[in-house]
């Protein structure tokens, strides 16, 4: 399945899952971490779980930002099936990750 962009648009367990309206909106996700690991993390939109990126702001230090039942709103684009995130904020608009790390 691909987006409007035509890239392809992939669960972390590698299902195809169409573009939910209203949870992925433009160039954000909003929704509840279902697992960290050192670069990245999956989240859960309500309607799909999308792999997220988070180098580029948390380095390898994503697991000491980001918690498992957490909600966050993360900005970025796809790129090659997961979510390249280039901004993370929490419930309360406070930016997660700033700058890689390590």
């Amino acid at each position: 399945m691909t987006n409007p962009s035509g890239e392809d648009i992939c669960s972390a367990d590698g299902q195809t899952q169409d573009s939910p309206a209203g949870q992925i909106q433009g160039s954000a996700i909003t929704g509840t971490i279902e697992r960290v690991w050192e670069d990245g993390f999956s989240i859960n939109t309500g309607d799909r779980t999308v792999k997220v990126d988070a180098w580029g702001l948390c380095g390898d230090n994503t697991q000491q930002n980001v918690s498992v039942g957490e909600e966050l709103t993360v900005g970025g684009e796809f790129d090659d099936g997961e979510f390249d995130a280039s901004d993370i904020t929490n419930a309360n608009s406070d930016s997660v990750c700033s700058a890689a790390s390590g």
